[in-house]
């Protein structure tokens, strides 16, 4: 049995080598998967304190052979067979490739957008309808100056001169006025001027947004304020008929950033903006696949903004059967069998609204029940967790996995939970 140093020495070099195949990895699934196996390592960590090397042992061993599954060459059984070789290498590499001190940690959409808007880069977000292309721009600045191309006249967009008395004045478009007076109240903040539809709009009209971009100026007169970003939005050719090509200086003047709709980035946004928890645990239910349905241009189709509008039809008249309206008649069919079957509901969970007949169910209704419980917000994880931990601990795991969603704070959470949940077992014992 090996002593106490030798084992820190095993884990703390694995846990710098997890991190490194996180870093690297392009894979998304497969960064989650590292992800739970460092905070594995990590309760070694706690483990040791008490000195259990015995579940130590058991542990690295499980976690070995994952790695082992993973084709990732950490060694945990044996301290004298530790990769050195390939950790003295990753540790030249990181310092002889990197000459310039670059960051190459992955970045995901939302963050090229945020990194872009920092640098005064203007951005054109492109995605399918309905996959949140304005709502990430309001994100990062909930009073945007919103200008709908495809609906701007050359006034409205540009301004007019008027005669004033004899005399000929320029009149700058009203949204400018609007977002110079934003500007001039919150110095410090950035304020995006937002052009939207812009592949839907007039050629004339897109060759004057095309000034504003490449001069930050309108109509030649009025400067854009130095705290003003600029960012595009459109739908592309083969989803809208009315969609125009963007000339080639106008394209090449944005930043391109590709919108897609995941599953996991969905769920998380889901369980932070009350997203009806039906619909949260139907989507996360089928695993996304209806998240977004065929257009077919004869019967409604799912996508992310139609099940949004289902989330506050529910809220308000709580009758799924008027769904068919929003996501078709299969789908709407399908959703209400969904929510007719037997599960516990967060608000019951959250409320100790159940009794101990209401868990008497069957292993398809608990997996079902840990899906609706997932969309649980941070304060109340503690509570849900431990409901799932009673009601089957074989679940437990993939409700945390469900939360979790690759969030590095929640998988913080997650952790700190374990851990607090091991150490009131020993306590017991």
């Amino acid at each position: 049995m090996r002593n106490i140093d030798e084992y820190l020495d095993i884990i703390k070099n694995a846990i710098i080598n997890i991190e490194k195949y996180i870093n690297s990895s392009s894979e998304y699934l497969k960064r989650i998967e590292l992800r739970q196996i460092k905070m594995d390592l990590e309760n070694c960590l706690f483990l040791l304190k008490n000195e259990d090397f015995e579940n130590v042992e058991n542990k690295l061993h499980e976690i070995q052979n994952k790695l082992k599954d993973m084709k990732i060459n950490i060694s945990l059984l044996s301290f004298s067979s530790v990769n050195n070789e390939e950790i003295n290498k990753n540790n030249v590499s990181n310092n002889s490739v990197n000459p310039y001190g670059l960051d190459f940690n992955d970045l995901d959409e939302d963050e090229i957008l945020k990194q872009s808007i920092d640098a005064d880069i203007p951005v054109f977000l492109h995605g399918e309808a309905g996959c949140g292309k304005s709502a990430r721009v309001k994100s990062i600045d909930p009073d945007c100056e919103i200008i709908y191309l495809r609906q701007a006249s050359p006034e409205s967009l540009n301004g007019k001169s008027i005669n004033s008395n004899g005399e000929m004045k320029d009149i700058p478009p009203t949204w400018y006025t609007k977002l110079c007076e934003k500007c001039r109240n919150e110095p410090d903040k950035i304020h995006i001027l937002f052009f939207d539809e812009i592949t839907n709009a007039l050629p004339s009209i897109q060759g004057m947004a095309f000034n504003i971009v490449l001069d930050r100026e309108v109509n030649g007169k009025w400067k854009l304020p130095e705290n003003v970003r600029v960012v595009a939005a459109g739908n592309e050719e083969k989803d809208s008929l009315s969609a125009n090509k963007l000339s080639a200086p106008l394209f090449g003047r944005f930043a391109h950033v590709y919108i897609k709709t995941e599953l996991d980035k969905w769920l998380l946004w889901a369980s932070r903006h009350d997203i009806h928890p039906a619909v949260y645990a139907y989507i996360a239910y089928r695993k996304g696949d209806i998240l977004r349905t065929p257009y077919n241009g004869e019967t409604p189709n799912a996508d992310p903004r139609k099940w949004e509008m289902v989330s506050k039809m529910l809220k308000k008249n709580g009758n799924p059967k008027a769904l068919r309206a929003f996501i078709g008649e299969d789908l709407a069919t399908e959703f209400v069998a969904f929510c007719s079957q037997k599960v516990i509901t967060l608000e019951q969970v959250l409320n100790d609204r159940y009794t101990e007949q209401d868990l008497k169910l069957d292993t398809s209704q608990q997996y079902a029940t840990v899906v609706g419980l997932s969309a649980v917000k941070e304060k109340d994880f503690i509570k849900v967790r431990k409901f799932v931990q009673n009601m089957n601990p074989e679940l437990c795991k993939v409700f945390d996995g469900m939360w979790a969603h690759g969030d590095k704070e929640r998988l913080d959470i997650i952790q700190e939970a374990r851990m607090e949940m091991q150490n009131n077992i020993r306590k017991v014992g």
